[in-house]
């Protein structure tokens, strides 16, 4: 049969080393593809906590306007006595 003698396909990596001086720019492609996915990691990272800090940041602002206006009643209260 025809199909016992086909050639098994290759892959894209093996198919670009085979030729002469590919195989060095075939691994910096690899080595580019790695560092482009830690880099995505850590900004995917880095915004979670910028995520968490903003959240953290709202929460505390919160907190100061109601001491703003419990303050204010305090003094609007002192003042009036006086």
């Amino acid at each position: 049969m025809a199909a016992e003698n086909l050639v098994p396909p290759l892959n894209l990596t093996e198919a670009l080393s085979s030729l002469p001086g590919m195989s060095t720019i075939v691994r910096l492609g690899q080595i580019a593809f790695v560092v482009v996915i830690v880099y995505i990691s850590f900004l995917i990272i880095r915004s979670i906590f910028q995520i968490r800090y903003a959240i953290s940041m709202r929460k505390l602002n919160e907190s100061v306007e109601e001491i703003n206006k419990k303050m204010d009643r305090i003094i609007g209260s002192r003042e009036r006595k006086k």
